[in-house]
């Protein structure tokens, strides 16, 4: 896992719902998108859109073992949103990190609150100790801030509280969070396990 710029990239949820229904039908990503333009499974507004979209959701669902892609093409929202944030918490380092160091603690300390200055402060401490992170403008910084929250707020593990946001903790079936757990580095998934 690598700290990436994540400035372009959604949560995605109903495409990555639609596209988890074929992924595995295919042999190749090039066969897998030429079925995706030829049926209309994604909307998008230009060949770059498209291009963003078929790179992020090739990466998130190749992370994910058969139970979770049937899981995330056909549970509810509710349970596919957590999926679907599982799959950026296992490709994407710095939402690992906000995930490990910031949403687990507070939440095994029962401070279900968090302030936009402890976003703030979680990215300064990554530009601090990642030189990768470091080299990111303020504007990527900032952007990659929104994108933490609304990746969180999207998957139902943020709700948003007047300036500051609440941790709230989604109920997902015990089948799935076994699977998670004996698929997946237990601690990576604390918090997503509610434990």
């Amino acid at each position: 896992m690598i700290y990436r710029a994540i400035t372009d990239e959604n949560f995605y949820y109903l495409d990555i719902k639609k596209v988890a229904r074929v992924f595995n039908k295919f042999d190749s990503y090039e066969e897998l998108k030429k079925n995706i333009i030829e049926n209309q499974i994604l909307e998008y507004s230009s060949e770059r859109n498209f291009q963003i979209k078929m790179k992020v959701i090739n990466r998130r669902l190749k992370v994910l073992n058969d139970f979770l892609l049937n899981t995330l093409a056909s549970e509810t929202s509710e349970v596919g949103k957590v999926v679907n944030l599982l799959s950026i918490i296992l490709n994407e380092k710095i939402v690992f990190d906000f995930m490990h160091e910031v949403f687990l603690p507070k939440y095994k300390n029962a401070d279900y609150f968090i302030s936009n200055s402890i976003f703030s402060s979680f990215m300064n401490e990554k530009t601090e100790q990642e030189p990768e992170v470091a080299k990111w403008s303020e504007a990527s910084k900032k952007k990659i801030i929104s994108k933490l929250k609304a990746y969180f707020i999207d998957s139902g593990y943020l709700i948003k509280d007047g300036n500051d946001y609440r941790l709230v903790k989604p109920i997902v079936p015990g089948d799935i969070l076994e699977n998670i757990k004996d698929n997946y580095k237990p601690v990576v998934l604390d918090a997503l396990l509610q434990i």
